[in-house]
């Protein structure tokens, strides 16, 4: 299943660093491994689409996901594991 976020350059999204650090308050961690996605590129702006100052350093990754690594699909985002978590 093709997945698409937003992401920064460190790999991270725009909420979260990769490693899961708050990015608005660094001593909060989540330590869970997953990632928050889109199924489609227009649901990911419609998503986004009121916060166009927390996504514009961002662009779009996509990542080609087995259903097995998919934890939750929703209307609003895909729930997915870390490659190689």
């Amino acid at each position: 299943m093709k997945i698409y976020r937003y992401e920064k350059e460190d790999g991270g999204g725009p909420f979260c660093t990769k490693e899961g650090v708050l990015r608005t308050s660094p001593d909060v961690v989540f330590k869970d491994k997953i990632l928050y996605g889109c199924i489609s590129v227009n649901k990911l702006h419609e998503y986004f689409k009121d916060m166009q100052e927390i996504i514009q350093d961002c662009s779009i990754k996509t990542y080609e996901i087995d259903m097995k690594d998919i934890l939750k699909i929703n209307d609003r985002e895909i729930i997915f594991k870390m490659k190689g978590e």
